[in-house]
């Protein structure tokens, strides 16, 4: 039924409109949902070729009145000890909604933030190769240095520093008070909010169909639910504020302050804990630390964070120092390291873990390669950097056998690091020997059909199927799972964008499974694969996508690869495949690649 409100029909359709719906697409839903802890074989080209279509149906669709959310994907994230908290992989579409609404209200949410060292920031612009993080929440590793500074300034001038968090904020956050509190920030139109919480409550997961709590934010690695838990804490921003003089940082839910003596440390998380409560959240009891200067500088690593700071921005600003130069700062990483081992394992190791990993990949130094082996299977925090750091290195047999290890591992409990470090044996280039290979396929072919989150897990496997296994292994693999990626939209996708490495049989099979269970994401990547099919030339969106060179050392991308093998395929209308085929062979290095290009 379409809305009547000619008010609302106004806001809804001056706030998506075509307009802004294809501009928010490009400038961050895209790259957005390219950093998401699982990816999308067909790189979401079917929406990103025919976005304006896109637009106009989701805004006719609002303004009927009957939308609604898309099943998202669940994936899960270890925390620790094998226990994980699930993150939500949106739809393109309902991503593009929710980033919309965003879009409209963030500005007036940070005019009104009350104190400037609360740390916020937008992701989704456009990535840098660095920037490989796959546990959700803040990109630490841009807020890091400013974090830093801050902590540097009140740790010289209080007596003690205090450490807290709240106990698992975003499940305790009430959705109505933090509607009633984002509506008191500015004069906010009435059907934005009354959309956005719309379009977050169809994100909120009701196993058996419980009814609707009204209590937990959605994690959704986009900025929505990042904005809407920070503006909350606004309150506790002021208080803290003004009690501390300004000796006081929150970077989301963890916070810290200085105080001048423990009396007074007490007596602040007496009245903030209260002011939680309010809230209908809680401090978490067991993180809390009062600490004295001395063991808040130790806590953290301020003067380690200082030295690495000078030490990554030298090799990130010099890509032409000569051998004796990286023969110097390969000593000085090596030596640093060492007395940083030899520390106590207090505060935020972690994070100068992290920069080391950084570091050594930067400088091309396997020294580490132990320890990261050792964080994969049993540190969850680290294995993100753990693995950038494998990925920045390159392959080597070692190095392999070591992921292909934890894949088989009953260590591998979650989907984000599963997805990982699939992505990354894809993006190395393997030598081709019939024994890699096979203990590659052989472990896409262990995963179990009744594994939990089982669609993340089909989808890391398939992806290194289409580079690594034939055409009948990868056809048996899909059949084999097809009870798996028949109940999944995000899975399905996946089995779309991998049709062009199908024979003709296990492309219509695959077809007729999309449309008995009308898979709609997947028909939409079947329908754009037939679109390419026809064309007769390359536009120049198309000739633009999969000639874009990667900076060494990054290979070709699986999606852009497999998107080539279609269109210089005998089923393609494309005249000039020569040509293609030669311009990608100029700067395409992978032996596997260029062995399975057709012609």
């Amino acid at each position: 039924m379409r809305l009547t409100s000619p008010q609302r029909v106004d806001e809804l359709s001056r706030l998506l409109s075509n307009s802004r719906l294809v501009s928010t697409w490009k400038k961050t839903v895209q790259s957005g949902l390219r950093k998401q802890d699982v990816l999308d074989l067909h790189d979401y080209m079917d929406v990103h070729r025919n976005v304006k279509a896109v637009a106009t149906r989701l805004s006719r669709d609002v303004l009927d009145g009957g939308y609604k959310t898309s099943e998202a994907e669940t994936v899960s994230s270890e925390k620790k000890y094998g226990i994980t908290r699930r993150l939500l992989i949106p739809c393109p579409g309902d991503a593009l909604l929710l980033q919309s609404i965003v879009d409209a209200v963030e500005a007036q949410i940070r005019q009104v933030q009350p104190v400037g060292n609360a740390f916020y920031s937008r992701t989704h612009g456009a990535p840098s190769v660095d920037d490989f993080e796959m546990n959700f929440g803040y990109p630490w590793w841009i807020l890091w240095p400013a974090f830093q500074k801050e902590i540097w300034r009140f740790t010289q001038a209080s007596e003690f520093v205090v450490v807290t968090d709240i106990a698992n904020y975003f499940d305790s956050i009430p959705l109505a008070k933090l509607r009633n509190a984002i509506a008191s920030l500015s004069r906010f139109e009435e059907t934005t909010l009354d959309f956005l919480f719309y379009l977050l409550e169809g994100f909120v997961l009701r196993p058996e169909y419980i009814p609707l709590s009204g209590v937990g934010l959605p994690q959704i690695n986009f900025d929505a639910p990042r904005l809407l838990a920070h503006a909350y804490l606004f309150p506790v921003d002021a208080f803290l504020n003004e009690q501390t003089g300004g000796m006081y940082v929150r970077w989301m839910d963890d916070i810290d302050f200085g105080v001048s003596s423990q009396a007074e440390a007490h007596t602040l998380l007496g009245k903030l804990d209260r002011l939680l409560s309010s809230l209908g959240v809680r401090l978490n009891v067991a993180k809390t630390k009062v600490l004295s200067r001395k063991e808040a500088a130790a806590y953290f690593w301020i003067k380690d964070n200082l030295r690495l700071n000078h030490m990554l921005n030298a090799v990130s600003g010099d890509s032409s120092s000569g051998p004796a130069m990286n023969s110097f700062r390969a000593q000085r990483a090596r030596r640093f390291f060492g007395e940083f081992q030899r520390r106590p394992k207090v505060g935020h190791r972690d994070k100068v873990q992290k920069r080391f990993f950084n570091l050594f990949g930067k400088l091309g130094l396997a020294d580490l390669e132990k320890n990261a082996a050792h964080s994969l299977f049993h540190e969850p925090g680290l294995r993100a950097s753990a693995l950038n750091y494998f990925r920045m290195l390159g392959f080597s047999l070692k190095r392999l056998n070591v992921l292909l290890r934890y894949l088989a591992s009953p260590f591998a409990v979650d989907d984000a690091s599963v997805f990982g470090c699939a992505q990354i044996i894809v993006e190395w280039q393997v030598p081709i020997t019939s024994v890699v290979r096979q203990r590659i396929v052989t472990v896409c072919s262990s995963v179990r059909s009744d594994a939990p989150n089982m669609a993340a897990r089909f989808g890391a496997a398939l992806w290194m199927l289409c580079k690594y296994g034939s055409t009948h292994e990868l056809g048996t693999f899909v059949s084999t799972h097809e009870a798996t990626w028949s109940r999944s939209h995000w899975a399905s996708r996946q089995v779309a964008g991998a049709v062009p490495m199908l024979d003709a049989t296990a492309q219509g099979r695959c077809r007729r499974v999309m449309e008995k269970y009308g898979l709609l994401d997947a028909l939409s990547v079947d329908r754009h694969l037939n679109e390419l099919a026809q064309i007769v030339r390359l536009d120049s969106q198309l000739t633009a996508y999969l000639g874009h060179q990667p900076a060494l050392p990054y290979n070709y991308p699986l999606p852009k690869f497999v998107l080539a093998t279609w269109l210089l395929s005998d089923g393609s209308a494309l005249v000039d495949k020569a040509g293609l085929r030669s311009k990608l062979t100029s700067f395409v290095t992978d032996p596997i690649y260029l062995a399975r290009l057709p012609g």
